[in-house]
């Protein structure tokens, strides 16, 4: 569809936050939308068409109906966007709002799921790293960091180590990952007046409660409708919701239960939402509170 794409959903630049404030202009469109002077000018002549690129297609994201990023594709001057290619791009912004309408935020209903440390010297040379720790690092790709296994962490986790070795205040950074959020924090090992001190860096992924019993249904020897069920039930919805939802029998509904059931050990919708509690009850955390 295209052949250059550019998606932002930081606003950094006054043309992308002019852009975005503009709820009267179309969400598809020209992002510059210049004026026919535009293409005889040197910029024009000598930077856009010496790179090939003339046509531009734009479409502007919203977070909850607040301006949140854009998408703009360039095309070269042999192959302008046609109506089908504005239907696309809008069909492609919808998956993208539902994911940021959706995305996790500190304070959302989220569990703790797995704690890392690694350690570095006062150089920031890495001392000693858990295998966990690997793991959770090579979650980092999604933000473009990187890392070489003893030789180089991700950017964000110098920059939480150096704003503690030159902050006032023990650091804590959230990124947002995919299906949670991933926390880092530093701390002091040893008195910071001490000439040979050590940097404790600590990783701790959180999931959304939901997708933690999810994954927990999956794991049981259930099919697909009765995990369905068994999760509907779990998160409070009653017998009719259930049956709406997911277009199923009063009999159908009746056996997906019994083999939930079968398959906990359990014999009552209470029983049922007891053992799942288990789950998603909040590891002791002692170092990310």
């Amino acid at each position: 569809m295209q052949e250059n794409t550019e998606l932002f959903l930081n606003l950094k630049t006054e043309s992308h936050i002019r852009w975005l404030n503009c709820p009267m202009l179309p969400k598809v469109g020209n992002l510059l939308r210049p004026d026919d002077p535009y293409f005889h000018s040197l910029t024009y002549q000598m930077i856009v068409r010496q790179s090939g690129l003339h046509h531009t297609l734009d479409l502007r994201l919203e977070r909850n109906h607040i301006p949140a990023g854009g998408i703009t594709l360039y095309r070269r001057m042999s192959h302008p966007f046609q109506l089908q290619d504005h239907r696309l791009l809008e069909q492609a912004g919808v998956y993208i709002e539902y994911a940021l309408n959706n995305q996790m935020e500190d304070g959302d209903d989220v569990i703790e799921s797995d704690q890392a440390l690694l350690i570095v010297n006062s150089q920031n040379d890495l001392v000693m790293m858990t295998d966990a720790a690997k793991d959770l690092l090579n979650l980092f790709p999604i933000h473009y960091e990187f890392w070489e296994p003893y030789k180089a962490l991700p950017k964000s986790c110098y920059q939480v180590i150096n704003e503690l070795k030159y902050g006032q205040q023990i650091p804590k950074l959230s990124l947002t990952i995919p299906n949670g959020i991933l926390t880092l924090r530093a701390e002091w090992l040893s008195s910071q007046n001490t000439t040979d001190t050590n940097i404790a860096l600590y990783l701790k992924r959180s999931l959304p409660r939901s997708l933690i019993i999810l994954k927990k249904l999956e794991a049981l020897d259930l099919s697909p409708r009765e995990c369905q069920v068994a999760f509907s039930l779990i998160t409070g919805m009653n017998k009719s919701e259930i049956l709406q939802k997911l277009s199923i029998s009063p009999a159908v509904f009746k056996d997906c239960v019994k083999s939930v059931y079968q398959s906990l050990n359990v014999h009552s919708v209470s029983e049922l939402i007891t053992f799942a509690s288990q789950w998603t009850t909040p590891k002791n955390n002692t170092f990310l509170s």
